[in-house]
C-alpha cells in the first residue's frame, strides 16, 4: 500500500493516491494515519447512550482477534468464520479481523428467534466453519444451543473476542485475491446459498456507492440495518470505512420498538446518508409522535436510500410530505436496487436529483407489458431505481435469451466488477445463475430474478421471477411457510396450499391452503385461521394479511404433483378463489 503526501485523509483512498484492493488494507491504513477518528459508535439506547471506537483501536482489535487464527498453508483452501453476535462493535471487529487474517466470514443471525437458529444450523452445515466467534452476552447461549443440535463444541474452534488478551498482533501482508466473506440469501431452510463475496468486489461496489451517494470527507451515517444483511454490511459499515467517515449504529430491535429514535439519531448526530427497505419509512409514517418528533432536524439528511424490497410511490410522497416539517427534502429521498449476487449496488439516481416515476397501465404490466398512462384507477405509479455505474445491465427474455429494447419487460441481467464470484460449493446453482448468456452470445451475465425495464437510462424494476417472498424487508422460501400452514391441523392437506406474495399498498404475505373433503364439516373455520396466522408469526415473525381456506383439488399443480404458485397468485389476483 502506497501514500502519497497529500493530507486529505478523510476521503476514499482512490482520492489520496493509495493503491489498496482489500478493504483489510484500507482498514490498516486508516487505523495508522487516522487513529483519533470515531469511526463507530454504537447507540446502545439509538441515542444518547454509546460506545465508540476509533480508527486505531479498530485495527488493535482487529489485529488481537486475527492472532487467534491459526495459519492456512499455500494453496489451501481459506478458513470459515461463522459470527454469532448481537448488533455491536464486537461484531464489526470480528468481521475486520476475518478480512485482515485471511479468514473467510460468515455473518449469521444471533438466534434471538426460532428461525434465527434454524438459518444457523442450515449455515452450519453448508459451510463447515472452523471457528465460531461470539462474545461473552451469547456465548452460554450458543454453547447450549450446540449441545441441543448434536454439534459438539468441541468440533469449532469457538473465540470469545472480549474475552482475548490485549496482544497487538503485527501488521502483514493482505492476500487481496481471497474470499472476503459468503453472504447467505436464503430466508430459513429452504436451500441456501452462500454468495461468493471477494475482496475486490467491496473494493469496487463501495466506491461506486460512494460515487452515487455524493459522499465526502464530512459524510456521516446512521444505520440501524442488521449488519448481519448485505445492505447493513455494506452500505452501514465497510462504506464509511471506505470514505473514512463516522457511522452511527444501533440495533434493528431499537428501530422496530422506537421508530422515532431513527429520525432522532440522524437529527442528532447530523447524519447525510441512512435509509432502509421501504417498510421502514411506513413504519415511522405510523408511529409518527409529534412529541418525540420536538426539536428533531432533518434537514442534514441528503441521501434516504430505499431498497431490498418493492418500493411504494405512496409511501415515498407520504414521507416527505410528514416530514418536510422537520427540514426533509423531496429530493433526499433515494430509490435504489441492488442483491447480494451483486455485493450490494447496482443502481440509484444521482444524489440531490428528484427520483422519477412513470404511470403505467396496471393490466399491461400483469403481461410484462409497458404501457405508458395518466394517474388513475387503472394505472399504477411505478418509482425508479435510477441509472447504472460501472456495471452493465440487460434486460432479458427469460426464455429466449433474446435482449430487449427499451420500455421491454424481461429479467435484469448483471455483469461487472460487482458481480459476485457465485454461491459456495453450488457448481450447479452457479452456471445457472452466474454464467448466463444471451442468444447473441454475450456473457456471462448474473441473472436477477427481477423483472424490469429501461426507460431512457433509468431502470424500473416490476416484479420478481422468482418466488421469493419479501415482506418487511425478511426474505421467505413459500415452502417454509407452507409446511408451516399444514402442520397446524391434520384438516390442511399436505402439498396442496400456496404462500404467496401480492402488492397491495405494500408487499402482503397470502396463504392459499386446501382443506381435506372429510375434515371439512369437523373443524371451525375462523378458528383454523387464527391458528394459522398465530403459527405463522410464531415460526417466521410474519402475519399473512389474508387466508384462504378452499375445497380440496382447488389448487393447480403440475403433472409431477408441484403446486403451480404463480397460476395460484394470478387465480387469487382475479377473484378465483372464495373461502369457505
Amino acid at each position: 500500500m502506497t501514500q502519497n503526501t497529500d493530507d486529505f485523509y478523510h476521503v476514499p483512498h482512490s482520492e489520496i493516491g493509495l493503491t489498496a484492493n482489500s478493504v483489510a488494507e484500507i482498514c490498516q491504513w486508516r487505523g495508522e494515519n487516522q487513529p483519533d477518528m470515531v469511526a463507530y459508535r454504537f447507540l446502545h439506547n439509538g441515542l444518547d447512550e454509546y460506545e465508540e471506537l476509533t480508527y486505531a483501536e479498530l485495527l488493535l482489535r482487529m489485529r488481537v482477534i486475527s492472532a487467534s487464527f491459526s495459519p492456512v498453508s499455500e494453496g489451501l483452501e481459506a478458513d470459515r468464520a461463522l459470527l454469532v453476535f448481537p448488533s455491536g462493535l464486537d461484531y464489526i471487529t470480528s468481521f475486520y479481523a476475518c478480512l485482515y487474517g485471511g479468514v473467510t466470514a460468515v455473518p449469521a443471525y444471533p438466534m434471538l428467534s426460532h428461525s434465527d437458529s434454524i438459518r444457523l444450523r442450515v449455515i452450519i452445515n453448508d459451510c463447515k466453519p472452523r471457528y465460531i466467534l461470539t462474545n461473552s452476552a451469547l456465548k452460554d447461549r450458543l454453547l447450549s444451543w450446540l449441545k441441543q443440535e448434536n454439534l459438539s463444541p468441541d468440533a469449532f474452534d469457538i473465540i470469545v473476542v472480549d474475552e482475548l488478551g490485549i496482544y497487538a498482533g503485527q501488521s502483514h501482508s493482505i492476500d487481496t485475491q481471497k474470499i472476503a466473506f459468503l453472504q447467505y440469501t436464503s430466508g430459513s431452510t429452504g436451500n441456501p446459498k452462500g454468495v461468493i463475496v471477494p475482496n475486490r468486489n467491496l473494493v469496487h461496489n463501495s466506491g461506486v456507492i460512494y460515487k452515487k451517494f455524493g459522499h465526502t470527507a464530512n459524510s456521516e451515517v446512521v444505520s440501524w440495518l442488521p449488519p448481519f444483511h448485505d445492505m447493513g454490511l455494506v452500505g452501514g459499515i465497510i462504506q464509511p470505512l471506505y470514505g473514512g467517515f463516522t457511522s452511527n449504529i444501533m440495533s434493528p430491535m431499537t428501530f422496530l420498538r422506537r421508530p422515532m429514535r431513527w429520525l432522532q439519531a440522524i437529527s442528532r448526530y447530523g447524519a447525510t446518508s441512512s435509509g432502509g427497505p421501504n417498510f421502514s419509512y411506513k413504519l415511522c409514517l405510523k408511529h409518527h409522535n409529534e412529541k418525540q418528533m420536538k426539536d428533531v432536524d432533518l434537514s442534514s439528511w441528503q441521501v434516504a436510500f430505499n431498497g431490498a424490497e418493492p418500493i411504494q410511490s405512496q409511501t415515498l410522497k407520504d414521507f416527505a410530505a410528514v416530514f418536510s416539517r422537520y427540514g426533509f427534502k423531496k429530493e433526499t429521498m433515494y430509490p435504489c436496487y441492488g442483491l447480494a449476487e451483486a455485493t450490494l449496488f447496482i443502481s440509484g439516481c444521482d444524489s440531490g436529483r428528484a427520483y422519477k416515476t412513470v404511470n403505467v397501465d396496471k393490466t399491461a404490466l400483469q403481461s410484462h407489458q409497458v404501457m405508458l398512462t395518466e394517474p388513475g384507477h387503472e394505472s399504477r405509479e411505478l418509482v425508479s431505481t435510477g441509472d447504472v455505474l460501472e456495471n452493465q445491465v440487460l434486460i432479458v427474455d427469460p426464455s429466449s435469451q433474446k435482449v430487449l429494447g427499451e420500455k421491454q419487460i424481461g429479467e435484469i441481467w448483471l455483469a461487472g466488477e460487482s458481480i459476485a464470484d457465485g454461491y459456495w460449493k453450488k457448481p450447479v446453482e452457479t452456471e445457472d445463475i452466474f454464467q448466463a448468456y444471451t442468444s447473441d452470445g454475450r456473457g456471462p451475465f448474473a441473472r436477477t430474478g427481477d423483472y424490469g425495464f429501461f426507460d431512457g437510462k433509468e431502470l424500473f424494476v416490476t416484479g420478481r421471477l422468482k418466488e421469493l417472498i419479501i415482506v418487511n424487508g425478511k426474505n421467505y422460501f413459500p415452502s417454509d411457510i407452507e409446511n408451516t400452514v399444514q402442520s397446524v391441523s391434520p384438516a390442511l392437506r399436505a402439498d396442496s396450499g400456496a404462500a404467496i406474495s401480492i402488492d397491495q399498498d405494500s408487499e402482503q404475505l397470502i396463504i392459499v391452503q386446501e382443506i381435506e373433503r372429510s375434515w371439512q364439516r369437523k373443524v371451525e373455520l375462523q378458528e383454523l385461521k387464527e391458528q394459522i396466522v398465530a403459527q405463522c408469526f410464531e415460526q417466521h415473525a410474519i402475519r399473512p394479511g389474508e387466508v384462504v381456506i378452499v375445497e380440496q383439488s382447488t389448487i393447480p399443480k403440475t403433472t409431477s404433483g408441484k403446486v403451480k404458485r404463480l397460476q395460484v397468485k394470478n387465480n387469487y389476483l382475479q377473484g378465483s378463489y372464495i373461502s369457505l
